[in-house]
C-alpha cells in the first residue's frame, strides 16, 4: 500500500475532544503508530520503506497534488489483514491522533512487486549553478515541439529548476505516479513513429532511457500496477493510477543527465503519447525492509 502523507504544522484536535491530546505533530503521529504497529505485526504486515519528501514534485503533467510530507511503502499479507487494522479497538481509539497530526491521506492498493536493492550510493558534490544552467539551457532547447510533439511547459522548467537547485548531492529516490491512455495519443501533426499500442509507445521510451539511466548507475528499484483506486483519499485527486515506480537515483546530476540527453528528447514524444499524466516526487534515499 502506497501511503502520501501530508502534515498540519500543528496538532488540530476537534474542540470538544476530552482526551489525550499530543502537543506536536510528531507526538500525535507517534501515539497513532504506536496503537497500529502491534496489530500489523501480528498480522504480518510491515513497513518496507519510508521516507520524508525531499520537494515538491519534478514533474506534474496537470495533477493537482504538491508538497507531500512523507512517503510510506506497507507491504500487507492480504486484503483482510488490512480490513483487520481498519476494524480493530485500538485503531478507533486511536485514529483521532492521526487526523490530528495529518492533514491528508493518499492511500492506494499495488500489486506486491519485486524489489531491486542494490548496495547504497556514496555522497556526491553538488551540482555548481552554472552546471544548472547549463543543464537547463540544454533541456529546453533538446525539448522543442518540432522535436517532442507538444512545447514545453514553463511551469514544468521551474519544477525541474527547483529541483537542481535545491541538490545536496546525495543520493535520492524518485517516485514515479502514471496514469495511462488507453489509445496511443500522438499530435496530429507528428511524422515520425507512431506505436500502435500504449505498452508499445511506453516500450519504445523505456528503452531509450534505461541505458542512459545505467550509465549513471541509476536504476528501478520497484515497480507495480496498482490494483484499484485510492482507499483512502483526502485530498481529492488524484485517483485510479495505472502504475508505481520507484527509481533510485546517485545524485540530482544523474537525473539531469537523463533530461539533456538527445536519446532522451527523441524518446519522450511516445511517453507523451502513452501516458495521460505524470507525477515525479523526490524522496530521500530510505532504507528497505525485506522478508
Amino acid at each position: 500500500m502506497i501511503n502520501l502523507i501530508r502534515e498540519h504544522d500543528e496538532p488540530q484536535y476537534p474542540e470538544n475532544w476530552q482526551g489525550e491530546r499530543a502537543k506536536t505533530v510528531q507526538e500525535a503521529k507517534m501515539l497513532y503508530a504506536k496503537a497500529c504497529y502491534p496489530i500489523m505485526q501480528e498480522a504480518g504486515s510491515y513497513s518496507m520503506f519510508g521516507v520524508t519528501l525531499a520537494s515538491p514534485e519534478v514533474v506534474n503533467s496537470g495533477v493537482d497534488i504538491q508538497d507531500w510530507d512523507q512517503f510510506y511503502l506497507i507491504s500487507y499479507p492480504n486484503r483482510k489483514s488490512f480490513m483487520e487494522l481498519l476494524s480493530s479497538d485500538a485503531y478507533a481509539d486511536a485514529i483521532v491522533h492521526k487526523y490530528a497530526g495529518d492533514k491528508d491521506t493518499l492511500l492506494i492498493p499495488t500489486t506486491a512487486g519485486t524489489l531491486n536493492v542494490k548496495e547504497p550510493f556514496p555522497d556526491s558534490e553538488p551540482m555548481t549553478q552554472a552546471e544548472i544552467e547549463e543543464y537547463l539551457a540544454k533541456y529546453q532547447r533538446n525539448l522543442s515541439e518540432e522535436r517532442t510533439g507538444k512545447p514545453l511547459d514553463p511551469y514544468e522548467v521551474s519544477l525541474i529548476r527547483q529541483f537542481a537547485e535545491a541538490d545536496d548531492g546525495k543520493p535520492f529516490y524518485m517516485i514515479n505516479l502514471i496514469r495511462e491512455y488507453d489509445e496511443p495519443q500522438y499530435p496530429e501533426h507528428w511524422q515520425g513513429e507512431r506505436a500502435e499500442t500504449v505498452l508499445e509507445a511506453k516500450t519504445l521510451y523505456s528503452k531509450a532511457c534505461y541505458p542512459i539511466m545505467m550509465n549513471t548507475g541509476s536504476y528501478s528499484l520497484f515497480g507495480v500496477t496498482f490494483t484499484g483506486p485510492a482507499v483512502v483519499n483526502t485530498a481529492g485527486d488524484p485517483d485510479d493510477w495505472d502504475q508505481f515506480y520507484l527509481i533510485s537515483y546517485p545524485n540530482r546530476r544523474a537525473f539531469m543527465e537523463l533530461l539533456v540527453n538527445d536519446a532522451y528528447a527523441d524518446a519522450i514524444v511516445h511517453k507523451y503519447a502513452g501516458d495521460e499524466d505524470t507525477l515525479l516526487i523526490p524522496v530521500t534515499a530510505g532504507e528497505f525492509v525485506t522478508k
